[in-house]
């Protein structure tokens, strides 16, 4: 078993288990001295419920569990030599981005998202271009929650719904500058129909902001070759990932 199948049978846990599991990987130095037994009074829980969480991901018990934790190798690669320049500086330029976007953001605003999409009758996302991956991929995995969400890929559709949807509705927006004119089109509609609106930009001075409800800036490495966007959103990614995580955990 590789790390990446380990992490992945946490999805099957409750939350309480899932706070064992957090717990065992954080702190894997400390894990080979403990006994179940040690490790419920540190986190206040019975050793049935140690036992229950292993049993779930398929071992046979709380030791085997911990030593195919130990095993798997968890520690980040070490360099014996730095990094090249171009390297140092796109990774320098991510964390940059990241950063600023998760400074910008405030309680209000993630508790707004929260409840706005659990209250929507329906949800719309409205994204064109390079941008358009961010949005799918956002909409795949709340359709696979269950919500309500569509991310139409014709431009014509994309406008024939704007004018469609209802106050009821909610329509997200993901948009590198946001000032492309079919989306600003889009937005007009929705605030002519008094749909609330969520948006995701590159651009602290996109117009969009101006027509939508809540809005996320989330800064981006713009590259473009002649006409080809090859721009990174891997600020938008990482951004909407930990709201639909955050928002899975609270229903």
């Amino acid at each position: 078993m590789n790390l990446v199948q380990f992490m992945k049978l946490r999805e099957s846990l409750s939350p309480t288990e899932a706070l064992v599991f957090d717990f065992c990987y954080e702190n894997k130095a400390k894990l080979e001295q403990m006994t179940i037994q040690s490790l419920a009074n540190q986190l206040y829980i019975s050793p049935a419920t140690i036992s229950r969480m292993a049993q779930k991901m398929g071992f046979s018990g709380f030791k085997e569990y911990k030593y195919t934790l130990l095993l798997l190798n968890t520690e980040p690669i070490s360099r014996d030599q730095p990094l090249p320049d171009y390297l140092e500086h796109y990774q320098q330029e991510v964390v940059q981005n990241i950063n600023h976007t998760f400074q910008s953001i405030h309680l209000e605003q993630i508790e707004s998202f929260m409840d706005w999409m659990t209250q929507a009758q329906s949800i719309e996302v409205f994204a064109i271009g390079g941008s358009s991956i961010s949005g799918l991929d956002f909409a795949r995995k709340l359709q696979s929650l269950n919500y309500n969400i569509h991310a139409r890929q014709d431009w014509d559709d994309l406008l024939r719904i704007s004018k469609l949807l209802k106050a009821n509705d909610l329509a997200i927006f993901f948009s590198l500058s946001g000032t492309t004119k079919l989306i600003l089109d889009c937005a007009n509609n929705l605030l002519a129909n008094g749909v609330k609106m969520i948006a995701f930009v590159g651009n602290p001075e996109a117009e969009l902001l101006e027509r939508s409800d809540l809005s996320f800036v989330c800064p981006s490495i713009y590259h473009y070759q002649g006409e080809a966007d090859l721009s990174s959103r891997i600020s938008f990614n990482t951004l909407t990932d930990l709201l639909i995580w955050r928002l899975n955990e609270k229903n």
